[in-house]
């Protein structure tokens, strides 16, 4: 009775350092997130700066839980508000608003401009494929209809039904 005790008691302790571990990489990509989200220009910057705030509570949380578990016991609770308020904020963003979508567009068309030119020329005897990508320029091929827009007054999880596909 007392090795299993004292094996679940391991067991108990292992998924704690594991935790932690995880929180630490968790805490790694959080700052690289709002990086991204800051220099994109997709999302409000501040929504950026908060998920960078997030990573830092995040690293901090994970740390103190390895090196020094009282002191993680005594931050616990606030110490991960700033990911809660990082975290929730980007969630909602991208639930009720999206992101800006004439940016989107306007950051692929130069995208695609600028890849456009092959330095190597056109490969002979290659055919691209009829729609889709051309394989060599990277340019998308069109459909002769144009793509129906999406109605911008619902939350960004609701745009893509139709009236009729929710009958």
């Amino acid at each position: 009775p007392e090795q299993r005790d004292s094996l679940a008691y391991l067991a108990v302790r292992s998924h704690g350092f594991g935790f932690a571990v995880a929180l630490i990489f968790f805490g790694c990509v959080c700052p690289l997130l709002g990086m991204l989200i800051h220099r994109s220009g997709f999302l409000p910057r501040m929504v950026g700066v908060l998920m960078m705030v997030a990573g830092a509570s995040y690293l901090v949380d994970g740390f103190a839980l390895i090196l020094a578990p009282p002191l993680a016991n005594a931050l616990f609770p606030w110490i991960l508000l700033p990911a809660l308020i990082g975290e929730s904020s980007l969630c909602l963003w991208l639930l009720f608003r999206g992101i800006d979508l004439a940016k989107w567009d306007a950051r692929v068309a130069s995208g695609l401009q600028a890849a456009a030119f092959d330095p190597r020329g056109p490969r002979a005897g290659a055919e691209s494929p009829q729609r889709g990508f051309d394989l060599w320029s990277w340019r998308p091929q069109r459909d002769s209809k144009p793509r129906p827009r999406r109605n911008p007054s619902l939350p960004t999880c609701l745009r893509h039904l139709s009236p009729g596909s929710l009958v």
